[in-house]
C-alpha cells in the first residue's frame, strides 16, 4: 500500500515522517520515544526509544536509534552506511543494548537490499522498513477505509477518471488521496470519507504531487444531485402543464419545489 507523507516543504514532511514513527512506536510499547537527539560527537539521530525487556531479576531496555528519510527516490548506498555508522556508534557504547531502524518511505535500490539482506543473515538488530509496510501499520492505526470502498464513493461522486488513489499521512491524520487524470485531486478522511478535512493539507498534496486544483467531492455531488432534480422537475412540470411553459417560468416552479 503506498503511502505519501504530506507537507509543504521537504523539512516538514521529515518532521511529519519521524512523528508519525514515533506515534507507532509508542502504540507497539516503545517508552521515551524523542525525535531530533544529537548524541555525543554530533552524532543526530531522526528518533529514539527505548523498549523494556523483562528479566527474572533487573529488567534493561533496549535502545532504538531511527532514520527516518521521506525522499521520493529510493535510498542509496550513501544513506545507507550512514545510518548504519550511527547505528555502531551507540552499539560501541558502554552497556549498550542498540537496534537500528531504518524508515525508507520509496524504499531502497538494489544495492542497498542486497547489502541489508546480507547482513540480516548474521545480524538482528537492524530492520529496514519501506513505505508499503508503514501504510499497512498506518491503515491498522487509523481504521482507515479500505481501498475498494473508497473507489466506490468517488465513482459515486463524480465522473472524472481515477489515475491514483494513494493512503496519506499528514499531522496526526489519515488520508485517501485520489488524483484524477486532468490532475485535479481531492482528499478523503481515510476512516470518516464523508467528512470534511482539513484544508491546511490542501497545499501540503500541492508541494509533493504539484497538482491543478482541489476537487470538493461533497460539494460536486450534490450539485449532480440538483442537477437530476431540476431535470425530474421539469420533466413533471412539461407533462402537467395545462398550457405554455415558458422557461423562466419553469425555473421558477422548480425553485419553489426545492426549497
Amino acid at each position: 500500500m503506498r503511502l505519501r507523507i504530506l507537507g509543504t516543504t521537504t523539512d516538514e514532511r521529515g518532521s511529519e515522517l519521524e512523528r508519525l514513527t514515533g506515534r507507532l512506536l509508542s502504540r507497539l510499547g516503545y517508552r521515551q520515544v524523542t525525535t531530533n537527539v544529537v548524541g555525543a560527537g554530533g552524532n543526530e539521530l531522526d528518533i529514539t526509544a527505548e523498549f523494556p525487556v523483562p528479566g527474572l531479576g533487573a529488567s534493561r531496555s533496549m535502545m532504538v536509534i531511527g532514520e527516518c528519510k521521506a525522499h521520493e527516490s529510493p535510498l542509496g548506498m550513501t544513506d545507507w552506511l550512514k545510518f548504519l555508522g550511527k547505528v555502531a556508534t551507540e552499539h560501541w557504547k558502554p552497556q549498550a543494548h542498540v537496534s537500528g531502524l531504518l524508515i525508507a518511505l520509496s524504499g531502497v535500490n538494489g544495492n542497498v537490499f542486497g547489502a541489508y539482506t546480507d547482513l540480516r543473515k548474521s545480524v538482528s538488530n537492524v530492520e529496514l522498513i519501506s513505505g508499503d509496510t508503514l501504510g499497512e501499520l498506518v491503515a491498522k492505526e487509523f481504521a482507515v477505509v479500505p481501498a475498494d470502498d473508497i473507489a466506490a464513493f468517488v465513482s459515486r461522486s463524480t465522473p472524472m477518471t481515477v489515475v491514483e488513489l494513494s493512503l496519506a499521512y499528514y499531522k496526526e491524520h489519515a488520508y485517501w488521496l485520489v488524483v484524477f487524470s486532468d490532475d485535479t485531486f481531492t482528499l478523503l478522511d481515510a476512516a470518516r470519507p464523508d467528512k470534511a478535512v482539513a484544508q491546511a493539507a490542501i497545499p501540503a498534496v500541492q508541494y509533493v504531487k504539484s497538482l491543478k486544483a482541489f476537487r470538493d467531492l461533497t460539494a460536486e455531488a450534490q450539485s449532480r444531485q440538483r442537477q437530476a432534480f431540476a431535470a425530474k422537475c421539469l420533466l413533471a412540470l412539461l407533462l402537467i402543464s395545462s398550457g405554455p411553459l415558458t422557461l423562466s417560468k419553469a425555473c421558477e416552479d422548480i425553485a419553489k419545489i426545492d426549497s
